[in-house]
């Protein structure tokens, strides 16, 4: 094989490689994209959104150095109620005291798939503290789906989660 021929040979190779590394990226990159624009995202509260602002106050006794006697931890829900029909955008009310201080709160349809999410401010204290938000979220494709509550534990306890069963 002549030196030329080699050249031609080596060069379509090359450029064969490069386009079909190129067609794969963009076939990667167009699913990740259209995933990420399935999802919606949903900033967190600030100020200037009016977040709530959790209402503290100093604990009665303080507990000895190095112990832990705070047994007024968890998440309670008081709005909406378990089995209602929610629309968007959803009012979530309820307490919390939790590891953390963040409450997370997820509209999920009856496959799992989140439908809206947003993130409130709790206490990290002694006693509970109120919450309230509010959830957009897109319309579901089945007719019942859940509200889930939760904060991350490190132990997962059950009192860190709540889930409501709801219809749309």
């Amino acid at each position: 094989m002549k030196d030329y021929q080699r050249f031609a040979v080596g060069a379509f190779v090359i450029i064969a490689a490069a386009l079909i590394t190129f067609g794969v990226y963009s076939r990667y990159t167009k699913r990740v994209s259209q995933e990420v624009s399935q999802e919606e995202t949903i900033p967190l509260p600030t100020p200037e959104s009016g977040f709530p602002i959790a209402e503290t106050s100093p604990p009665p006794v303080q507990p000895e150095s190095g112990t832990s006697t705070n047994q007024n931890i968890g998440i309670k829900i008081t709005e909406p109620e378990n089995g209602v029909q929610i629309t968007s955008p959803l009012i979530v009310k309820g307490q919390a005291n939790v590891e953390g201080g963040i409450v997370t709160i997820k509209v999920i349809d009856a496959f799992g798939k989140v439908l809206g999410k947003a993130y409130v401010f709790a206490c990290m204290d002694i006693d509970f503290c109120s919450f309230e938000t509010s959830i957009n979220f897109v319309k579901p494709q089945t007719p019942t789906g859940f509200v889930e509550v939760e904060s991350a534990s490190p132990n997962n306890l059950p009192e860190f989660r709540q889930t409501l069963t709801v219809t749309f």
